[in-house]
């Protein structure tokens, strides 16, 4: 594969939410070179705006569908830093680690510096208060050249890379739990109760989500349809469901589907 990531045959079409899109492509390989195509476009954008990217990632399979980023060799990633959007509280090296799947499926096979330009979440171990603390700190942290602040003090990030579960949450925010509405101001919350194991974790606010230039939603596999068809419609339930309000508050959002995901409702080119 050349520099220029090509991907599969796939359709935009709007929903019936104002600001969201979502591009339909007939199965998993091309939603995954799709979705290293708009990331590699994103983070050229980036860098030639204002020299730098930054990028925050969630967990799951999308870490795999990133690996053809290693063909991508026109991505300056020394000018590319990674953040997470929601980190388990165990080790790095566990099995349930974000950081850690994240370099086994696509960072290590990448020229990113990940003494300088990786920054996960440090020492998720110790529980999900002081996990929290210390992100919400390196992300304050964080020069404006790196990591941007809005007038009131959010960080920016350039891309928000996310899935979603068939309950409907994203990042770690999840339904039913008080985090979505969060007022306090943080850009990093703590999760003690989440109903997917294991309980403790750390997620990104609604409030950083909102920030964000621009956000991708990844989803395949007919288990997901159903939350597709409530997050992307105006009904009542869609407004109850964390990935649904992310993406109507978001300044751009994108949902990435293969054709059993879409239910089959939305035609590939």
């Amino acid at each position: 594969m050349s520099s220029s990531l090509r991907a599969g045959g796939g359709v935009q079409c709007a929903s019936t939410i104002s600001s969201p899109f979502a591009h339909v492509s007939p199965g998993r390989e091309e939603v995954a070179l799709e979705l290293c195509r708009r990331v590699q476009q994103a983070l050229l954008k980036a860098v030639s705006e204002r020299t730098k990217a930054s990028l925050a990632i969630s967990g799951g399979s999308m870490n795999n569908m990133l690996r053809a980023l290693k063909d991508a060799d026109d991505i300056p990633w020394e000018h590319v830093h990674v953040f997470w959007a929601d980190e388990r509280c165990v080790p790095h090296d566990h099995e349930d680690s974000n950081f850690g799947a994240a370099c086994k499926a696509w960072i290590d096979a990448v020229n990113l510096d990940k003494a300088n330009n990786v920054h996960p979440v440090p020492a998720p171990e110790k529980g999900a208060d002081e996990a929290a603390d210390a992100y919400e700190t390196l992300l304050r942290s964080q020069p404006d050249a790196v990591l941007p602040k809005s007038a009131d003090g959010t960080p920016v990030f350039d891309l928000l890379l996310l899935g979603f579960g068939p309950d409907g949450h994203t990042c770690s925010l999840f339904p039913g739990l008080p985090h979505m509405d969060d007022t306090s101001g943080r850009a990093v919350l703590a999760v003690h109760d989440s109903p997917k194991p294991p309980p403790e974790r750390v997620t990104l606010s609604a409030g950083v989500c909102r920030a964000s230039r621009s956000i991708l939603f990844v989803g395949v596999g007919a288990e997901k349809a159903s939350t597709v068809n409530i997050c992307l419609s105006d009904d009542t339930a869609s407004r109850q469901l964390p990935a649904a309000r992310v993406t109507r508050q978001a300044q751009q959002a994108t949902w990435l589907l293969d054709m059993a995901a879409a239910a089959g409702e939305l035609t590939p080119n």
